[in-house]
C-alpha cells in the first residue's frame, strides 16, 4: 500500500489546544535537526501511517507524561497509569514526584478528536509506575506488583472513593517484569499475566492462592515456571493458569470466541521477541520444564538458531510460537473487533512494539491446530523516542496509541520526565463524535455487547445479566441475526442464564460456523467441567477439523477417566505425524496420568511410524522410555534422527543405562560422543572405565567444542596443552581463546604457560594477558604483578596488564593496594581507578572517585552533556574502530566481538542517540535484564562476578567476561550475591576522547537489522 505521510504543527502556546494549529508549510522530518525534532511540534511529521487512515495527537505534555498502560471508558475517554516515579533507585538523577503517581482521565469535550479535559482519578505512591489499568464501570483495577488494587468510584465524580486489594503477595515491585493489565473477557471472567519476576499469585492478605485444581500459584517449578498467565472470575475466585514459562509478557488479549494472544520478550540482543497463541495450560519453554535451567545451558538436540533455541522448542512438552519478530520490547496488545478501521484488520491483533517504533497488525492464519501469523505495520515512526506503550480500541473504532516517549526502552532506565503522548487512528482522525451505547433497555445493551470497546462490553453484560428473562428475547435475536463474534458474545452470555445453559452450548456445537463450535467447547469446558469428557464424547463434533481436536483435547486435562481416555484415543488416531502443534496439545491431555493414557493408546490403530515415534517422543510415561530404547538401538536409524528421542529421556521418569550410551558410540561415535558428554559427569565415568575410554577416543574429532573443554578438564588432559596454547595464540574466535586459557588454568598448567609467554611476540602478549585476567587464579594475579613491575614495558602494554588484574576479585584488591603504596604512575592510576569503579566490593568502588579527584582533570574527560552530544554527527568508520578497541571484548556486532553482554546488531533500531549516550555514560541507569551482575564466592575462598546463564537446584552457569560460561555445583558456592551496579564498564567514556565518543554512538546508531517492514 501507498503511504501516507503526516506532518507537523506548530507550537502557539503551551496549551495543548494550542500546541496542535496546522501549519500551512509541511515538514519533512529528515530536514529537521536532532535539537528540534523531538519538539511537540514536530510529532506528526514523524509518522507513517496504512493507508486509508489518519493520525493526530489526542493528548500530550503537559498535561500528561510517561503513560505506561491505558484503557477507553464507554465514553470515550481515555484512562491512562502515568509513570512520574518509575524505577526510581535507578533515576536518582530525575525528581520524584511526592504524592505518588497518578491514574489520568483525558476528555475530548467537543469532538475535535483532541483532549481538552484532565481528571485526576487518583494519585498515590502505591501505584508508582503501574502496569496495568481496566475501566469496568465504577471499578477500576490497577496493577501495581506487589498488589493488584480495585478503585471505586461510588458517586459518580470522577475519583476514587475508595480501595481494595484484589491480589498480593507478587514480586516484581517497580518492574516490567510484575504484573500487567486484566482484561475482561467475553465469559464474564478476567484474563491477566505477570512476568518472570511475579513469582507467585497471593490472596487480599498476600497468602499463595492454589488454582482450580489444588496447585499452589507460585514459579518453583513444580509445575509452574517464570511468566504465567490467568483467568478467574470477576472477584478473583477460581484463578486457573492459563500458561506458563514465558518471560515478560506485557498483557494478554481475548476475542469474542475465547482465543488467547500475548506477547513474550527475549533476553536483550538474541533475536527471540515472539507471538504467542495460548494454549490452555500450556508449557511456552523459556527454562527448562523440569530443571529450569536456562535456555543457553548446553543440552542434546537445542536448536541451532539462538532465537528458537531461546524458547527450547526442539523439547517435547513446549507449545510451537506463533510467530517470531527478533528484536523488540513489545508491550499493550489487543484484538480489533470493530468495523471503522480498513477490513485487513478486522477480527486481528493490534500491538505496540516500541523497540521499533512501530505499531502492527499481525494477521492471522490457522497453522494445523494452531496458528501462524504475518506483520502489517498500521503506523511508524521516524522519531526513535516513539515508544507505543499501549494499544485500545474506543467504542467508535478507532485505535488510540499512547506514547511513553523516552530515548529508552526496558532495563530499568527513563531518560525524559516530561513528555508523553497519546494518538487516535481512524479514517478521519480530527472528528472523534459517536453515540453512546444505552444500557436502559434489553435491545441497547445486547447492541452495546457487540462493541468494539472492552469497557462498552463489560457494562453492556452486567447490564443484560441484571435484567434477566428480559434479555434473553435480545440475546437470541443477536444469536440468529448477528454476526459470528456477536453471536460468539450473546451465546456466552445466555450460558450464564439458569435453564438456558445446555441450549446456549447445544446451539453453539451445532452451528454451522467452525469458531462458534468452538466457542460451544470452551463453553462446555466451563459450565460442565465435572462431566466434561463424557459430555464430549456424546457429541457429534467435526473430528477432522484439527481445531475441533485442539479443544476437545484441551478439555481432557487433568481427566484419567475412562470416558477421557476413550474419548483422547479417538482424537489421537486422527494425528499423522506433522503438526506440532497437535502433537503437544495430545501430550498436554494426557500429562496428569501418562501412563494410564500410554497403555491404551500403544495398543490403538495409529496412522503411520511417524505418528506413533512422535507421541512415543511426547508422552511422559514410564511405559514409552522401552520405545524410546528401541529407537536408539535401532542401527538402521540415522543419528541426527535419533538426537530428538535421546533429549525426551530427559522428560521421562526413570535412568538412562549406561550400556545404551556405549551401544549408541559403537554406531555412531563422534555425533554420539558429543551428546553423552552433555548427559554422563565425570563420577559416572568412573564407575565405567570403558566407556570413558570410549569417549576419550572420539574426543580429537570434536576438539574445541564446549563439550570437548569440558572433558579436557574434567578428565585431566594435560596432553591437550599444545592445542589449548595454539588457540589461545591463533584462533579467531575470542570465546574458543577464553576457553583455552581457563583451560590451561584448570590443568595447573600456569608454569608451562608463562614459558610460552616468554616466547611470544608483543601482540600476542597482549592478547594473551587480556585473556588471562578473567581467570583470577591467585598464580595467574602473581604472574600479572610481576610483569607490571618490570621496567621494559611499555604505557600501552601496562594498561593491558591494569585491565587484566580489574577483572578478578585478587586482581582488583592488587590495584588499590599499587595506588595507595603509590607503586604505579598516575597514567596507570586513571585505567586502575576506572577498573575499581566497576568492582564487586563496595569498599574498592567507593575509593575510587576519590583516587579519580586526586588526579590532574586533564587526564580524563569530563562527564559529558548528553543532550549536547547527542545533537553531534560523527564519523561511523573511525566509531566501528572505537568499538573494536573499547567494546568488543564484551559485546558482538554481526558476529564480531566476545558474546558477554547483549548483542548490539540491532542497537541503533532501539535507541536514539541520546539513549547510547546514556546507556554507555550511565550504565547502571539502565541495566538490561538477564545481564543482571552476581557475585559468586565458593567455599575455597574464590571470588567471580559475571551473570547468571542459567541456573538450577543443583547448578549455577556464569558467564564471565572473558567470554566463557564456567559451572559451579551448588555445594561448591558460599554465597551467591546480586550486584549494585552494571557489569557494563562505568566510567568508559573516561578511557576515550568525546570525539571517539561521538564517534562510537555514530557507528551504534547505524546498526539496525534487516529492512523495515513497509506500512
Amino acid at each position: 500500500m501507498m503511504c501516507k505521510r503526516y506532518f507537523s504543527f506548530l507550537l502557539l502556546g503551551l496549551m495543548l489546544a494550542e500546541c496542535n494549529a496546522p501549519t500551512t508549510t509541511p515538514i519533512d522530518y529528515d530536514e529537521i535537526g536532532e535539537r528540534d525534532r523531538h519538539e511537540l511540534r514536530h510529532a506528526l511529521a514523524s509518522m507513517e501511517v496504512m493507508d486509508g487512515l489518519e493520525v493526530e495527537l489526542f493528548a500530550s505534555e503537559p498535561m500528561m507524561i510517561n503513560p505506561t498502560n491505558m484503557d477507553i471508558d464507554h465514553k470515550g475517554r481515555i484512562w491512562i497509569c502515568e509513570a512520574r516515579n518509575y524505577r526510581l533507585k535507578f533515576n536518582q538523577s530525575h525528581k520524584a514526584r511526592p504524592e505518588g503517581d497518578r491514574i489520568l482521565i483525558l476528555e475530548d469535550m467537543d469532538g475535535d478528536g483532541k483532549a481538552d479535559k484532565s481528571t485526576v482519578f487518583y494519585q498515590g505512591e502505591e501505584i508508582n509506575a503501574a502496569l496495568g489499568i481496566a475501566v469496568l464501570g465504577n471499578k477500576v483495577v490497577v496493577s501495581a506488583s506487589p498488589h493488584v488494587f480495585v478503585f471505586y468510584d461510588d458517586n459518580g465524580d470522577d475519583r476514587a472513593d475508595r480501595k481494595e486489594v484484589l491480589f498480593s503477595g507478587l514480586s516484581g515491585m517497580d518492574d516490567d517484569h510484575g504484573v500487567h493489565a486484566f482484561t475482561f473477557g467475553p465469559d464474564g471472567r478476567l484474563y491477566f499475566n505477570f512476568g518472570n519476576a511475579g513469582k507467585r499469585l497471593g490472596d487480599s492478605e498476600g497468602n499463595i492462592i492454589n488454582d482450580i485444581y489444588g496447585r499452589p500459584i507460585e514459579t518453583s517449578g513444580t509445575p509452574f515456571r517464570q511468566g504465567l498467565t490467568f483467568r478467574c472470575e470477576e472477584d478473583g475466585s477460581d484463578v486457573e493458569v492459563l500458561g506458563n514459562n514465558f518471560r515478560n509478557i506485557y498483557e494478554v488479549a481475548v476475542d469474542a470466541f475465547g482465543n488467547l494472544i500475548q506477547s513474550d520478550n527475549d533476553d536483550d540482543g538474541n533475536e527471540g521477541v515472539r507471538i504467542n497463541y495460548i494454549i490452555e495450560g500450556g508449557n511456552y519453554g523459556y527454562r527448562d520444564q523440569v530443571t529450569g535451567a536456562g535456555w543457553r545451558a548446553r543440552r542434546v538436540n537445542m536448536h541451532e538458531e539462538i532465537p528458537k533455541r531461546h524458547w527450547h522448542l526442539n523439547d517435547p512438552g513446549v507449545i510451537p510460537n506463533t510467530l517470531q519478530t527478533g528484536s523488540g520490547s513489545p508491550t499493550g496488545i489487543t484484538f480489533y473487533e470493530g468495523n471503522l478501521l480498513p477490513p485487513l484488520l478486522h477480527g486481528q491483533v493490534i500491538h505496540g512494539e516500541p523497540g521499533h517504533q512501530v505499531v502492527r497488525a499481525y494477521l492471522l492464519q490457522e497453522e494445523g491446530a494452531g496458528y501462524t501469523a504475518t506483520i502489517k505495520n498500521i503506523l511508524r515512526s521516524k522519531d526513535k523516542w516513539f515508544r507505543p506503550s499501549d494499544v485500545c480500541i474506543a467504542p467508535d473504532g478507532s485505535l488510540f496509541v499512547s506514547d511513553w516517549y523516552d530515548a529508552v526502552v526496558g532495563g530499568n532506565g527513563m531518560d525524559d520526565v516530561r513528555q508523553g503522548r497519546i494518538y487516535r487512528i481512524a479514517p478521519n482522525a480530527d472528528k472523534y463524535v459517536f453515540q453512546e451505547a444505552d444500557f436502559s433497555t434489553a435491545a441497547g445493551a445486547a447492541a452495546a455487547l457487540s462493541s468494539p470497546n472492552m469497557s462498552t462490553r463489560y457494562l453492556a453484560w452486567h447490564r443484560l445479566l441484571d435484567l434477566g428473562d428480559q434479555a434473553v428475547q435480545e440475546l437470541n435475536h443477536v444469536i440468529e441475526k448477528g454476526d459470528s463474534r456477536s453471536k460468539a458474545r450473546a451465546l456466552w452470555l445466555l450460558a450464564r442464564f439458569d435453564g438456558h445453559t445446555a441450549s446456549a452450548i447445544s446451539r453453539a456445537l451445532s452451528d454451522a460456523d467452525v469458531q462458534i463450535q468452538l466457542t460451544g467447547i470452551r463453553m462446555a469446558r466451563y459450565h460442565r467441567r465435572s462431566d466434561i469428557s463424557a459430555f464430549l464424547q456424546e457429541q457429534e463434533l467435526a473430528l477432522e477439523s484439527a481445531a475441533i481436536r485442539r479443544e476437545i483435547a484441551l478439555s481432557l486435562q487433568h481427566d484419567c477417566s475412562e470416558s477421557a481416555v476413550s474419548l483422547w484415543t479417538r482424537l489421537a488416531s486422527y494425528y499423522e505425524g506433522h503438526d506440532r502443534w497437535e502433537l503437544e496439545i495430545l501430550g498436554l491431555a494426557t500429562d496428569a496420568c501418562p501412563d494410564i493414557y500410554f497403555e491404551r493408546w500403544i495398543r490403538s490403530e495409529v496412522r503411520n511410524q511417524d505418528a506413533q515415534n512422535d507421541l512415543i517422543w511426547r508422552i511422559r510415561s514410564t511405559l514409552s522410555r522401552d520405545y524410546i530404547y528401541r529407537i536408539l538401538e535401532d542401527s538402521k536409524i540415522a543419528y541426527g534422527e535419533k538426537r530428538r528421542y535421546l533429549r525426551a529421556l530427559h522428560f521421562k521418569p526413570g535412568t538412562t543405562p549406561l550400556n545404551l550410551y556405549s551401544e549408541l558410540l559403537r554406531h555412531h561415535k563422534e555425533e554420539a560422543a558429543q551428546d553423552i558428554l552433555l548427559l554422563i559427569n565425570q563420577n559416572a565415568l568412573a564407575s565405567n572405565p570403558n566407556l570413558k575410554s570410549q569417549l576419550i577416543k572420539h574426543l580429537p574429532k570434536l576438539v574445541n567444542t564446549p563439550e570437548w573443554f569440558s572433558a579436557v578438564t574434567e578428565l585431566n588432559l594435560v596432553d591437550e596443552r599444545t592445542t589449548l596454547w595454539s588457540n589461545m595464540q591463533s584462533h579467531p574466535d575470542r570465546s574458543v581463546q577464553a576457553s583455552s586459557a581457563n583451560a590451561l588454568i584448570a590443568l595447573g598448567q600456569e608454569a608451562w604457560l608463562k614459558l610460552r609467554l616468554t616466547e611470544s611476540s608483543m601482540e600476542e602478549y597482549h592478547d594473551i594477558i587480556a585473556l588471562l585476567g578473567g581467570n583470577g587464579t591467585s598464580s595467574v594475579i602473581a604472574f600479572l604483578a610481576q610483569e607490571l613491575s618490570r621496567n621494559d614495558l611499555d604505557l600501552a602494554t601496562q594498561k593491558s596488564i591494569i585491565s587484566a588484574l580489574g577483572n578478578s576479585w585478587d586482581g582488583q584488591h592488587l590495584l588499590d593496594e599499587l595506588i595507595t603504596k603509590d607503586k604505579i604512575s598516575d597514567d596507570l592510576k586513571l585505567s586502575a581507578a576506572v577498573k575499581l569503579m566497576n568492582s564487586w566490593n563496595s569498599d574498592l568502588r567507593n575509593k575510587a572517585p576519590k583516587i579519580l579527584a586526586a588526579l590532574d582533570r586533564s587526564a580524563f574527560a569530563e562527564s559529558p552533556d548528553v543532550v549536547g552530544l547527542s545533537r553531534k554527527t560523527g564519523d561511523a568508520k573511525v566509531g566501528a574502530s572505537v568499538f573494536q578497541q573499547h567494546c568488543s571484548n564484551c559485546h558482538q556486532i554481526k558476529g564480531i566481538g566476545l558474546r558477554f553482554g547483549p548483542d548490539l546488531s540491532g542497537v541503533g533500531a532501539k535507541l536514539s542517540k541520546r539513549g547510547l549516550y546514556q546507556a554507555i555514560i550511565f550504565p547502571s541507569a539502565a541495566i538490561n535484564f538477564g545481564y543482571e551482575g552476581m557475585q559468586l564466592e565458593t567455599v575455597a575462598g574464590e571470588h567471580y562476578q559475571g551473570y547468571v546463564e542459567s541456573e538450577t537446584e543443583d547448578e549455577l552457569l556464569l558467564r564471565l567476561q572473558v567470554g566463557e560460561t564456567r559451572s559451579f555445583s551448588r555445594t561448591e558456592l558460599k554465597q551467591v550475591v546480586p550486584m549494585t551496579h552494571s557489569l557494563m564498564t562505568q566510567g568508559l567514556h573516561q578511557m576515550m576522547s568525546q570525539e571517539e565518543l561521538v564517534d562510537l554512538v555514530e557507528y551504534l546508531t547505524q546498526q539496525e537489522e534487516g529492512e523495515k517492514d513497509s506500512i
